[in-house]
């Protein structure tokens, strides 16, 4: 599996695959666009971080092929948060598919009363991740012990629901980007307090944002 920055460099390249399949949406007079984003939501064959009963998780190669072939209707979020949608499979602002390495989303955040905002956020890296929600059926999910490890295997998903924009995904080694750009991968300090308040408020349309 190559590693974050090398994600992030092939990445570049989803960008032409998705644009055929979206709708630009229209911008307010006073709003500039904004750079489409993509990312890796769920890679194959890598464990997840520690969960809180001591396993890990791992997702096996193929195991999204079923579900993108049924065209579910999936939200792009912001740290999952159900009134940060940016973007949308229905409107077709959002763009799926899985490659080698697993989950490629790729996102027009433009037009959405948060969306502008993000490309500050993923360039000071205090957004640098994708993860995704799910449901897999009974008989999917296999536990195995290796190495005195116990994983949870994925072989495939029955429904995606969202694909969100944040940091310290359930796999760390998942990355996003923007089009035409070298971003950090690592924030150079804590993501401040005060952006969660900032992004609740832009949410909401209180703000006004440039960039």
């Amino acid at each position: 599996m190559p590693d974050r920055t090398e994600l992030a460099a092939r990445l570049q390249s989803s960008f032409d695959v998705a644009r055929p399949f979206l709708r630009t949406p229209a911008l307010r007079p006073h709003q500039e666009r904004k750079p489409l984003i993509a990312g890796y939501a769920a890679l194959y064959e890598v464990p997840s971080t520690e969960l809180i009963d001591g396993c890990r998780q791992v997702i096996r190669r193929g195991a999204f092929d079923w579900i993108l072939d049924q065209r579910p209707a999936v939200r792009a979020l912001v740290s999952h948060h159900d009134d940060m949608q940016i973007a949308s499979t229905a409107d077709e602002t959002l763009h799926l598919w899985a490659d080698e390495f697993g989950l490629v989303a790729v996102v027009d955040p433009n037009g959405t009363p948060c969306g502008h905002c993000l490309p500050a956020l993923i360039r000071r890296a205090w957004l640098n991740q994708l993860s995704f929600d799910y449901t897999a059926p009974w008989g999917s999910l296999a536990h195995v012990v290796r190495g005195g490890e116990v994983l949870e295997e994925f072989s495939t998903f029955n429904a995606l629901r969202e694909v969100s924009i944040g940091q310290q995904a359930r796999w760390s080694q998942t990355v996003c980007v923007l089009e035409g750009e070298t971003n950090p991968l690592t924030p150079s300090h804590r993501w401040p307090a005060a952006v969660d308040r900032f992004m609740a408020m832009e949410s909401r349309g209180y703000l006004e944002v440039t960039q």
